[in-house]
């Protein structure tokens, strides 16, 4: 399993070859089992990792949302998996995947995915996972549609883990984007 992981792996860093990938049967089929299987955590680590670098192409971002289980095992991973790089890459998938116009309005109305944007940005000790998911609340508030949606939402969790962020993160890029996405909300 680690073998053809890393494969994939190195095949995902070849950006024309990202969208056939995700075509291949089955591919997100495997995927999908990172969070159920007892993988070792340097699998589930390039499991998660090579599912970031997939989504990170346009064209792979709907079809990757699009799957219900893959986007359950991804929070899985992102909010309970033990290993801190496995945690980041879950993070990395769902900034992503919220870059996308076509999945803003659908991700900011999913309470597991704001709730799973807001824990990472909140408790997560690596800074590049704070930073994802602080991105991925970023892109989602850019949708004027999801303003109140993320304002209202948990009595203002949102907001707060936001302006936790913004004053006390130690990561300047966090602080920015964070900055950013209360800007995006305060604006209409």
């Amino acid at each position: 399993i680690a073998n053809i992981s890393r494969i994939l792996l190195h095949m995902t860093r070849i950006s024309d070859l990202r969208i056939p990938l995700v075509g291949h049967a089955g591919m997100l089929a495997a995927l999908e089992r990172v969070a159920t299987l007892p993988l070792s955590m340097e699998n589930r680590i390039l499991r998660m990792r090579l599912l970031a670098n997939l989504a990170n192409a346009e064209g792979n971002k709907v079809t990757i949302f699009d799957r219900p289980t893959l986007m359950e095992a991804t929070m899985k991973v992102a909010t309970l998996d033990k290993a801190e790089s496995a945690r980041e890459y879950a993070a990395a998938v769902l900034m992503d995947l919220s870059s996308c116009s076509s999945n803003q309005v659908v991700m900011a109305r999913t309470d597991k995915v704001l709730a799973t944007l807001v824990k990472l940005a909140v408790v997560e000790d690596r800074v590049e996972t704070r930073e994802y998911a602080v991105s991925g609340l970023q892109n989602l508030a850019f949708e004027k549609r999801n303003r109140m949606q993320l304002v209202s939402y948990g009595s203002g969790v949102v907001i707060e883990a936001l302006k936790k962020c913004t004053s006390s993160d130690t990561n300047d890029k966090t602080r920015r984007r964070s900055a950013g996405a209360l800007t995006n909300l305060a604006c209409d």
